[in-house]
């Protein structure tokens, strides 16, 4: 688990974060994660390290509105899934 004040990140399973520098590859912001950001030179393959399924949690977070339709929130389930 990565946690901070704005939220956190648990990644499903084991996760072998030897030689992983994390305050790199994870950020998390007010009502922003990212992990292996743009600038990071590493990306590890699908399934290993910090490049797989996890649970987001966000502290304090709230929309500034509704979503405007349906398709939207329909876009990003499917995003997420």
């Amino acid at each position: 688990m990565i946690k901070n004040s704005h939220g956190s990140i648990i990644f499903s399973g084991e996760t072998d974060v030897t030689n992983l520098d994390l305050d790199d590859l994870v950020i998390i912001r007010k009502r922003e994660v990212e992990v292996y950001p743009d600038e990071c030179q590493v990306k590890h393959p699908k399934g290993e390290k910090l490049n797989k399924q996890a649970t987001i949690t966000m502290f304090n977070a709230f929309p500034k509105e509704e979503f405007p339709d349906e398709s939207m929130k329909d876009k990003l389930k499917a995003y997420c899934e």
